[in-house]
């Protein structure tokens, strides 16, 4: 695979991961001691319509309690669904999702999700928009040289973190 599409298919699958985490962000709810997503018919249909298939997996998601397990599970699922053997050749994703880049691209996500939580908190923003200003902030200093540490030095698995 060559390096252009590699950075496509990084760009994809990451997408998948901060798609997730901003459903949680805004849209999970504690009831009866369980964690759901929940979302109007109203709100899931503007998602499909500006997502697409991003959709499934938030109706993956609102199907179950959403524990750290659940909501992993929903998305291994939908990208072996969607991405693995079939729009990537298969091996291509656990390729990519094993890679420094793709690990650190998702952990400095969690970060600026983390660092920026009470704004992102104070007033509703479409995942677009997080889109955006996750990416006007990775050209700043501080984050260049967090991302560079990141990519250098992170063995971990990626992981959706932050939880409303």
């Amino acid at each position: 695979m060559d390096v252009n599409k590699k950075k496509k298919a990084l760009k994809e699958l990451s997408r998948v991961f901060k798609f997730e985490l901003w459903i949680r962000f805004y849209f999970l709810q504690e009831t009866d001691d369980k964690l759901q997503v929940f979302l109007s018919e109203e709100q899931m249909n503007k998602i499909h319509e500006e997502y697409g298939e991003l959709a499934d997996l938030v109706k993956n998601m609102t199907k179950v309690n959403l524990t750290p397990e659940a909501s992993q599970k929903a998305i291994v699922e939908f990208i072996g669904e969607k991405y693995d053997g079939t729009k990537y050749n298969l091996g291509t994703v656990p390729e990519i999702m094993n890679s420094a880049g793709f690990r650190a691209e998702v952990e400095v996500f969690n970060m600026w999700v983390s660092l920026h939580e009470k704004q992102l908190d104070e007033n509703f923003l479409p995942f677009h928009k997080w889109e955006e200003a996750f990416e006007e902030w990775k050209g700043t200093e501080q984050a260049k040289k967090i991302i560079t540490s990141f990519t250098m030095g992170q063995k971990g698995v990626p992981t959706s973190s932050c939880s409303n």
